[in-house]
């Protein structure tokens, strides 16, 4: 067994297994299963996992990341744990930058399953057969379970006619962004396709796939690094008189969801 799954096997001795999890676990606003938190160590959560069908699109990143973890810890004393985190600088060994930008980028969040309300975000999500474990995005791990307290700001539905935008490319309508929630530094929007949507489509579709391999790869990179130029170009305009006025840093689009980086909020 190696260094890592015996920490695992550590950190869940003597954590019984319920029948079903407390949570649902959702991977960029898809249900990929259920979780119950089954120990809090240093930052990081650690949770029982019931996976459903949903999960195999990305079961294949999780498994080649955790193979990574091992290969980094498996060769003491490069290894060694301090708190929850794992140390190891094996020579001749290096992570596939890609693949956890990849990760990075995914919007793991944990929600009520009767409500449907954010429990909260997890960072950096790592799934291990029936485990997982993250570090959870808010500032202290001292919290009441088994629901911790969120650090999202929900926006009311009263204000949602204020929180709603036209992305323009000039007089070209790409879309409507309506605000769901913010986790900072980021506003996440439900997004309709606008009736010139597909002119600007492959230049999402290009800085979505260049910002993967961006890291190892000097074409994605600049790849990716013309997709935002054209990007910053464009403009979110008010629905209506009501609405506040926003500017953006940083814009991504992805089928049903947007989210971007406020750089400007009108009073």
């Amino acid at each position: 067994m190696s260094p890592f799954d015996e920490y695992l096997e550590e950190i869940y001795r003597g954590r019984e297994k319920p029948s079903c999890g407390a949570w649902r676990l959702e991977i960029n606003y898809i249900n990929i299963g259920e979780v119950t938190l089954a120990r809090i160590n240093g930052h990081e959560f650690f949770c029982w996992f019931w996976p459903n069908d949903s999960f195999a699109q990305f079961a294949n990143d999780f498994e080649r990341y955790v193979e990574e973890t091992r290969q980094l810890c498996s060769s003491p004393p490069s290894f060694r744990k301090q708190g929850s985190w794992f140390v190891s600088k094996k020579d001749g060994f290096k992570r596939d930058e890609s693949l956890f930008q990849k990760l990075v980028m995914l919007r793991s969040t944990l929600r009520d399953k009767i409500s449907g309300e954010t429990i909260l975000r997890a960072h950096v999500l790592s799934v291990s057969d029936d485990k997982a474990w993250f570090t959870p995005k808010f500032k202290s791990p001292q919290v009441s379970l088994p629901y911790p307290d969120s650090k999202v700001f929900k926006i009311p539905p009263q204000a949602e006619q204020e929180w709603a935008w036209r992305l323009m490319s000039g007089e070209k309508m790409l879309g409507v962004l309506e605000l769901m929630e913010v986790d900072q530094p980021s506003f996440h929007c439900a997004f309709r396709e606008g009736p010139d949507y597909e002119d600007f489509r492959p230049i999402f579709d290009a800085q979505r796939s260049n910002a993967i391999n961006q890291y190892n790869d000097a074409q994605a990179k600049k790849g990716f690094v013309e997709a935002q130029e054209k990007i910053a170009e464009l403009k979110l305009l008010p629905v209506s008189p009501e609405t506040k006025d926003v500017e953006f840093s940083v814009l991504y689009v992805d089928g049903t969801i947007a989210r971007f980086r406020p750089r400007v909020v009108s009073e």
